[in-house]
């Protein structure tokens, strides 16, 4: 009898080599609660800006304007903080395999520190010009009701919050998506066979550029699941002569 034959064989040993192992897993990415937290963090500062111009004196309305630009200073790092923190973790799903949705959410996780920043540099061209033209009278136009510098830059933490909530809430909604559809790693489900063959053939119509980054991916991806697949070898192959010894020690005694 045959036992290499196939219809002997058990399914998972007529699997695919690349669908074996724990590693090709789905690996959800868990970003979702990261960003969850800026969106909170915007939502405070928002609340306390207009909690500070309700509440305060006019005598007091300065000191709310510059706790303000210390908690947008603030704002600022943490943000920075969240988008490594972010990219760290699209970056090991790229590693796993998720190579066309890291690309394709590239920009868009990015998106909430460029707000950041460019509300922060907007704020500080303000603070520049008013300190420009008013000078010494600067106090004095901190209790100018409406239009004094903590009414604007609530208005304008406020607007920025506003913009976050679409920009994020777009950003977890596909994420979300994402994670509910358990898709295996590109590799996988074939998506490298629309551009790539298997030796690098490339199609007529084929961005240059674009084809070589998913070869390296794709080249990436694999070693790291052959580097898997050896070190499981060679725990089998332990366990086997593991498993050998103690027979012969039963048979011996």
């Amino acid at each position: 009898m045959n036992f290499r034959d196939e219809s002997f064989m058990p399914d998972d040993d007529r699997a695919p080599v690349l669908a074996a192992g724990p590693e090709t897993h789905f690996k959800p990415i868990k970003t979702i609660p990261v960003f969850s937290l800026h969106l909170l963090i915007s939502t405070i500062i928002s609340f306390t800006g207009i909690v500070l111009a309700m509440i305060l004196p006019e005598s007091k309305r300065c000191e709310a304007y510059f706790i303000m630009l210390y908690l947008r200073a603030l704002f600022w790092l943490i943000t920075l903080m969240i988008d490594h923190i972010v990219k760290h973790m699209h970056e090991k799903s790229r590693l796993s395999g998720y190579i066309d949705f890291h690309k394709a959410t590239a920009m868009h996780r990015s998106v909430p520190f460029y707000i950041v920043t460019l509300w922060n540099n907007v704020i500080i061209v303000i603070q520049t010009l008013t300190q420009h033209y008013y000078g010494d009278n600067f106090t004095s136009h901190c209790i100018q009701g409406f239009l004094s510098p903590i009414a604007y830059i609530t208005l304008f933490n406020v607007v920025e919050t506003f913009f976050l909530f679409i920009v994020v809430g777009s950003y977890i909604a596909r994420v979300y998506k994402f994670n509910n559809s358990g898709l295996p790693p590109d590799a996988l489900n074939g998506n490298f066979n629309d551009n790539i063959g298997s030796v690098g053939v490339l199609h007529p119509h084929a961005h240059l550029v674009e084809l070589i980054e998913k070869q390296a991916d794709l080249i990436s991806y694999l070693k790291d699941h052959n580097t898997n697949l050896n070190q499981k070898l060679i725990q089998l192959s332990t366990d086997l002569n593991i498993l050998r010894g103690e027979m012969i020690n039963r048979e011996a005694e």
